[in-house]
């Protein structure tokens, strides 16, 4: 309650007139550096039909109103703070830091029976895209296939941009030749893409799944190595330690 009254500029004072007023509420406004202070009880047009007459909102109405807005001012700054810190700006999908908390978390928490697949994939020739016809268009592509690689996922599957071009996908409770098939379609469905300005795109896939004696510097490495093996044997394709595509 002091919190409120001091946050809203309370200001308590009695009059020795007849005034029947004998409490004031004002806010400190900044506006382009100075201060200057709003008395609520000399804006008429906002006032509820039952305060009109009296040109009075009652003090715990004020304050109700007052916190009311500031809650839900902070509970929508907090959910812009959160998305912020969770979503990777361009892609709109979770950035490092975020997947990589989602893979230790359902790494840590699986039985050891359970099994998780880890799909890592890099768009092939980036940099050249970057160079031949922008950032602009580059950025494009990262959306696009960022937008792609969702929609070949299942709803519990988490996506996340890895750094640069590379992105990492984490399938819970997932065979390894499930995630192979969703491997696939993913870079046949980016494959498939077309674009006004550029010739296809491909992109190059890695596909573990996770040992009983996993740690998360294990994992990733492992989805890693086998990556950098699409990369050096031909570029548009998945491979895992069992397959390739």
């Amino acid at each position: 309650m002091n919190g409120a009254l001091v946050a809203v500029g309370f200001r308590e004072f009695s009059g020795g007139d007849a005034n029947p007023i004998s409490e004031d509420c004002y806010v400190e406004e900044n506006f382009y550096g100075k201060a200057r202070f709003v008395d609520f009880n000399e804006i008429d047009d906002d006032l509820p039909l039952n305060s009109k007459n009296s040109r009075i909102i009652p003090f715990e109405e004020r304050l109700v109103n007052f916190l009311h807005a500031t809650s839900n001012d902070l509970c929508f700054a907090n959910m812009k703070l959160k998305e912020a810190a969770t979503t990777d700006g361009l892609t709109k999908i979770f950035n490092r830091k975020k997947i990589s908390e989602v893979i230790s978390y359902e790494l840590k928490k699986r039985e050891k029976s359970n099994v998780l697949c880890l799909i890592m994939f890099d768009i092939d020739n980036f940099k050249k895209i970057n160079d031949t016809y922008g950032h602009d268009m580059g950025d494009d592509v990262l959306v696009r296939i960022a937008a792609t690689a969702k929609g070949c996922i299942r709803s519990h599957d988490s996506i996340g941009r890895w750094g640069g071009e590379e992105f990492m996908v984490l399938l819970p409770a997932t065979a390894k030749d499930e995630a192979v098939s969703i491997a696939e379609r993913i870079r046949s469905s980016i494959n498939a893409l077309q674009w006004e300005k550029i010739p296809s795109v491909s992109v190059s896939v890695g596909v573990t799944s996770s040992r009983p004696d996993d740690d998360i510097q294990r994992f990733y490495k492992r989805v890693d190595n086998l990556l950098y093996f699409a990369k050096t044997h031909g570029k548009n394709r998945v491979v895992s330690e069992d397959f390739v595509i």
